[in-house]
């Protein structure tokens, strides 16, 4: 204990409750009321710094035992504070002689020791309290806390260790050894505690989750963790909870296949409950993970036949084959056509509910952006809007995709009108938020730049972090590209390249682009117009082009903050549409390299780690 520690424990207001918790440890009435008044100026003495004062306050007092534990803590502290440590040593035997079942002032007096240097002495004294109290969990607890108190974590881990050993319980004060290993930053040892704890005390399950989730996320500390998991769980394949822990840990790591293994064997156990998988699938397709999104609701459709579950299951595979039919270029549209039949089965087979709603929804969305067969998708979603059963939200929703194909037929007002009746009549929700949104990018288009700066700097305050971001984005975007440029002119066409690109208007757009390149060539936004035609090369199915156009990007704007972007789309083309996995990898091992602070840094490890084959397939 360090005399620097004494003067901030001196100042500290909290010691006045605890020496009012010592009244406790005395009969009220043998308090003389002068006493006690004395014993608070010399507080007072103590905390204006009148050190001298408050000493012979506080000595006078000592002589009476009845009064140590109204002054003990300040006493003492004062004593240490000024090098007393004869009186110290003097007071703290006269109070553990008056006090013999007092574990705090035999503390205290390891403290002493400890302070003066004689480390074997304070060592004895903390050793020989750890060993009486462990068979009382109270006492284990309290004197474990006053050693922490005092910054004496180590002895905090000693008496706990005493107290599981006089238990003779591997588990015993898990949770209070695991959260003093996080106070030592001990962390392997405190995840091994954690465990312990999912393992033999399960109700405390959702605790260690929140525990992990704030302490352990670097990959390699959440591989230690899933290795530790995984070998209890072989040893006991039946302890659920261990096995929850498991699916939360792939989870973390983005490994949804394997939290899908090991959520269907829970699945298995419990088929009365809602099945684990449908939220892991939901979770694999917003992470772009659509062969594990496919597969989980595959299982799931199979497994629960007949059931509820059966019907949102199918609504998400067809869902999960979207995705993956619209990211695999170029777009298939026999397989559109094929998607679109697939939700004309689905409503038929189970009729109207929200999953058939939505995916007539889907349907015309399909129509409208990949077969140009807009007539048949605004009269489809304006059947939905009127529909009498429909939810008010997915309502609004089929308004805004109303809006969005209008677009499409540019007809802008149209979908300016449709924006704003959803933004005013769900305000200040999460599709209030998505209709502004959609307002700023139609003004945007337009090549009204302040107009949507103004709806944008609303929306990065929106509760909803995608909406957030995507208008931090292009207000980014908006405002690098306008404030040196006073006429705009490169920004507006970059504005029409998207509107055509939204339009489904590629060889337009790419038209523009090669424009720019040839009108624009000092302006900042040439990044972008690279990334945005290698971007659309990738989606016309011209590979080659599109990654010799990213590889210049990467070396020709190598400072900028697309460079990143365009390493990580390298190794997702050469993953996803190439299927070249030894390229991919070679790609991802050199962005970690040259790009460690990138926000695609975790998905590229994971990638890398994935694609090598580090993951392993847990079957219970």
């Amino acid at each position: 204990m360090s005399l620097t520690l004494w003067q901030y424990r001196i100042k500290q207001p909290l010691r006045v409750a605890f020496t009012m918790l010592a009244l406790l440890m005395v009969p009220l009435a043998t308090a003389r009321a002068q006493d006690l008044e004395k014993a608070a100026l010399a507080a007072e003495y103590s905390r204006q710094g009148e050190t001298e004062k408050a000493v012979v306050l506080f000595a006078e007092l000592a002589k009476d035992v009845r009064t140590i534990p109204f002054i003990h803590r300040d006493y003492f502290a004062v004593l240490v504070e000024t090098g007393a440590f004869n009186d110290a040593q003097k007071y703290i035997r006269q109070a553990i002689r008056a006090y013999p079942t007092n574990l705090y002032y035999q503390i205290d007096q390891g403290i002493l020791f400890k302070t003066e240097g004689q480390d074997n002495k304070a060592e004895k004294v903390f050793r020989g309290i750890a060993e009486r109290v462990a068979p009382s969990s109270n006492k284990v607890r309290q004197v474990a806390q006053y050693f922490i108190n005092n910054s004496l974590n180590e002895w905090a881990l000693e008496t706990y260790k005493e107290a599981r050993k006089a238990r003779g319980e591997n588990s015993s004060y898990a949770l209070e050894l695991a959260t003093v290993y996080r106070f030592m930053g001990k962390k392997p040892e405190m995840i091994d505690e954690y465990v312990k704890v999912v393992q033999d005390y399960p109700q405390n399950l959702r605790y260690v989750k929140n525990q992990l989730q704030n302490l352990v996320r670097n990959p390699e500390e959440l591989e230690e963790l899933y290795e530790l998991v995984y070998d209890k769980l072989q040893r006991k394949p039946q302890n659920v909870p261990l096995a929850e822990l498991l699916t939360w840990i792939n989870l973390q790591q983005k490994n949804f296949y394997g939290a899908f293994i090991q959520a269907r064997a829970l699945d298995l156990r419990s088929p009365q409950m809602q099945p684990r998988t449908i939220e892991i699938g939901q979770m694999a397709m917003n992470n772009q993970d659509y062969e594990t999104a496919i597969e989980i609701y595959e299982y799931v459709v199979k497994k629960y036949k007949g059931s509820n579950w059966e019907i949102i299951s199918r609504g998400y595979l067809i869902k999960s084959r979207e995705e993956l039919v619209k990211n695999t270029y170029p777009v298939n549209k026999e397989n559109i056509k094929k998607l679109i039949a697939a939700y004309d089965d689905l409503l038929e087979y189970a009729g109207y509910s929200r999953t058939t709603l939505e995916g007539l929804r889907s349907k015309a969305l399909l129509q409208a952006f990949y077969l140009d067969e807009r007539q048949q998708a605004v009269k489809q979603l304006e059947a939905l809007i009127v529909f009498p059963r429909i939810p008010a939200d997915l309502r609004a929703t089929c308004k805004l995709d109303l809006g969005d194909i209008y677009m499409l037929m540019d007809q802008p007002w149209e979908s300016a009108l449709l924006y704003a009746q959803v933004e005013k009549a769900f305000k200040d929700s999460p599709i209030s938020y998505d209709a502004k949104l959609r307002n700023a990018r139609l003004s945007y288009y337009k090549g009204d730049f302040e107009l949507a700066q103004g709806h944008l700097d609303i929306l990065k305050l929106a509760t909803s972090r995608e909406i957030s971001n995507d208008a931090m984005s292009l207000s980014i975007l908006i405002q690098n590209n306008t404030v040196l440029d006073t006429a705009q002119r490169a920004m507006r066409q970059f504005a029409e390249v998207d509107l055509k690109l939204f339009q489904n208007k590629k060889d337009s757009a790419l038209l523009l682009l090669g424009q720019m390149q040839n009108d624009f060539k000092d302006h900042p936004l040439q990044d972008e117009v690279l990334l945005k035609m290698a971007q659309l090369k990738m989606q016309m199915g011209a590979f080659e082009q599109s990654l010799a156009l990213l590889e210049a990007i990467e070396e020709s704007y190598a400072d900028e903050i697309l460079a990143d972007d365009a390493m990580f789309m390298r190794g997702r083309l050469y993953q996803e549409q190439i299927k070249n996995n030894d390229k991919a990898m070679e790609v991802y091992q050199q962005f970690l390299i040259k790009h460690p602070g990138s926000i695609f840094a975790a998905e590229a490890r994971k990638r890398f780690r994935k694609l090598r084959g580090d993951f392993i397939e847990n079957v219970n």
